[in-house]
């Protein structure tokens, strides 16, 4: 979801509408916070997070009148001030001032714009994604191509709201949940808050990630065969310096511990990496430096990635790294398979002098 959707559906929409629950890994207001939403309050309740140099959000009748409502947000980006908005229907100036979540049932709904797509998370583990109509008592009613029906919320884990950039011809098109990497290299993107993942490359390095802030997350892993006379450890912390929409800055660290034996050894990378464009296209630069216990190389080893989405659920990945001393680079290429929650990349390794087709990788990511 881009930020607009983000703020205005997660942030706002339900948030008038649930009471002390949890949705999205957000925190839910139990009050609310009226036409205006200042840095304070953006600040006390977690709203605006993925929005550098916020200022200031309120509602707005649009100017074209009529039951049509805008979030309007003012943000700083080099130095201008910006702005962004998302249009609601009546139902959410009227909710402003009602608590509806009540012993565990919603006793009104929710009228939005009309046409607008629901992702619904069931108990039963399955998903559906349906036009929505309206929230009325304990039911969400809704449209698919069998005519209207209606779903008890007692039967519902989550719901999100997505927006028209998520369909193309009618058909749904699924946001790449691995954003943080490419194959092996880490994009500038954060990791938000909450949010982690497992992963297993090569499958025989299974490691984790985890949000501990919006900002900064921390990952690690240990070789599966590891024993007395050899162990392989590493840990991934990562910080994310800034995020917009289409750049991302961070740097970062992988620390790898090796033992055999009474000796061990601490090598890794220090890194920078830079990201430029969304999900579905964007270019990731970094920059790193090794090093072996407390010698640092002299010399960065330099990457330079790319994605490219090829279909609904299908990317197109590249990962190349030139390292110091090497002739050429190392190339990777392959495509990047991905449903709502797991991921899975399948590439080939290479140089260009090799004489066969190169060395397969093969990673899989489920994320939490």
């Amino acid at each position: 979801m881009n930020i607009i959707a983000k703020i205005g559906i997660n942030h706002f929409l339900i948030l008038f509408v649930f009471n002390s629950m949890m949705l999205w890994g957000q925190t839910v207001i139990t009050h609310p916070i009226g036409d205006r939403i200042t840095p304070e309050e953006a600040i006390e309740y977690s709203l605006f997070s993925d929005i550098a140099g916020f200022e200031i959000a309120e509602f707005q009748l649009s100017p074209a009148g009529g039951d049509k409502y805008t979030l309007t947000y003012y943000y700083r980006s080099g130095g201008k001030l910006e702005t962004s908005s998302f249009r609601f229907g009546d139902g959410i100036k009227k909710l402003m001032n009602r608590s509806l979540f009540q012993q565990d049932s919603l006793n009104s709904y929710l009228a939005v714009s009309a046409d607008l797509n629901i992702k619904l998370g069931l108990k039963s583990g399955s998903t559906i994604i349906v036009k929505f109509e309206r929230w009325s008592g304990n039911t969400i009613e809704f449209k698919t191509e069998f005519g209207q029906q209606d779903i008890n919320i007692d039967k519902i884990e989550n719901i999100l709201f997505l927006e028209e950039r998520h369909f193309k011809d009618g058909e749904y098109y699924a946001t790449d949940p691995n954003y943080t990497r490419l194959f092996f290299a880490p994009t500038g993107r954060a990791l938000k808050k909450g949010a982690g993942y497992f992963a297993d490359y090569e499958l025989v390095f299974p490691g984790f990630a985890y949000g501990i802030t919006d900002k900064f997350s921390f990952g690690g892993g240990i070789f599966p065969f590891s024993s007395g006379d050899f162990f392989l450890a590493w840990i991934t912390p990562k910080y994310t310096i800034m995020e917009t929409k289409d750049r991302a800055v961070a740097i970062g660290l992988l620390n790898i511990i090796i033992s055999g034996g009474d000796d061990s050894e601490n090598v890794g990378i220090l890194y920078g990496t830079t990201t430029f464009g969304e999900s579905d296209k964007a270019l990731t630069v970094g920059i790193g430096y090794g090093y072996v216990g407390s010698n640092l190389a002299e010399k960065p080893m330099i990457m330079i990635g790319g994605e490219k989405r090829i279909g609904k659920r299908t990317k197109f990945l590249t990962e190349n790294w030139l390292f110091p001393g090497m002739d050429e680079p190392l190339f990777t290429f392959g495509i990047r398979w991905f449903g709502d929650k797991l991921a899975a990349d399948f590439g080939l390794m290479r140089t260009l002098k090799m004489e066969f087709i190169g060395f397969p990788w093969l990673d899989i990511v489920v994320n939490f």
